[in-house]
């Protein structure tokens, strides 16, 4: 009878060590995922010539290097996030009086996907953390509206939304959506911390279609008619000087300041 509870002591005792040690391996495994991303990153990034080491970010937020095209998510189901704004941006001359910038800019490409924010989520199958996307656009300024950006050379424009971390989908702020590459916009963004400049409302992008040679020439000369924007060909107004009048009209919030971005202005960044 000794034996026989022995054996069983034993046998509860080796339950509980192996039950423990895989608790503590999960856990570990866990806590290396989701703190030591950013450095995991860095180091297989080497050969990335698009990395912009002049961001940072806190080493619990991811960072990919991808290339996208339409083929990568035009099938994926698109959920909108709503959001209420401090200001008002609801016409041309409001929307300019709270940007720090305005300009005529040529999407030439995606940088990557920068998953930020990560918050723990419960699920019928545990817990896992998800991310906000930010998709990281390679931009270049065709023409200033309101400030002076270097357009010697291209800059990083943030998007908040775009491919969730898991690939399953695409998340947007309500009235913001990809942004097609070889087409140009006016971009109405705020200044980052990190002197990029960021996109998270629908009213500060306006797209312009494609252009051809001659429009793009027009643009910086006088203006461009609406006859070149897609899809709109039909509306009697000027886009850009529309903008451009904004600019002069804006209506600025009271206690709004404006940030100049101290990697892209041309006149804090000499």
């Amino acid at each position: 009878m000794k034996r026989k509870i022995i054996f069983l002591l034993v046998v509860i005792i080796s339950v509980i060590l192996t039950v423990s040690v895989i608790m503590i391996n999960s856990s570990k495994e866990k806590e290396t995922a989701i703190i030591f991303i950013g450095e995991e990153y860095k180091n297989n990034t080497t050969d990335n010539e698009n990395f912009n080491k002049k961001s940072t970010f806190a080493t619990n937020n991811k960072e990919y290097s991808v290339i996208y095209n339409k083929e990568d998510y035009k099938d994926l189901p698109i959920n909108y996030i709503s959001a209420s704004y401090a200001y008002d941006t609801s016409s041309p001359a409001k929307a300019t009086g709270v940007a720090d910038y305005s300009f005529v800019a040529k999407i030439n490409g995606i940088l990557r996907t920068e998953y930020r924010n990560p918050s723990n989520v419960m699920r019928e199958d545990g817990e896992i953390t998800v991310y906000d996307p930010y998709t990281v656009y390679d931009v270049e300024v065709i023409r200033n509206i309101k400030g002076e950006l270097d357009k010697s050379k291209n800059i990083e424009v943030v998007l908040h939304g775009g491919i969730s971390e898991d690939g399953e989908s695409c998340v947007f702020m309500e009235g913001l959506e990809f942004l097609n590459v070889g087409e140009y916009y006016i971009l109405l963004p705020y200044t980052a911390s990190d002197g990029r400049l960021g996109i998270s409302n629908g009213t500060s992008v306006v797209s312009l279609g494609t252009l051809n040679d001659t429009e793009i020439k027009s643009i910086n000369e006088t203006k461009i008619s609406t006859s070149a924007v897609r899809d709109n060909s039909d509306r009697d107004v000027d886009i850009i000087t529309t903008y451009v009048e904004a600019e002069k009209n804006s209506v600025v919030p009271e206690n709004k300041q404006i940030v100049k971005s101290k990697i892209y202005d041309v006149e804090v960044s000499e």
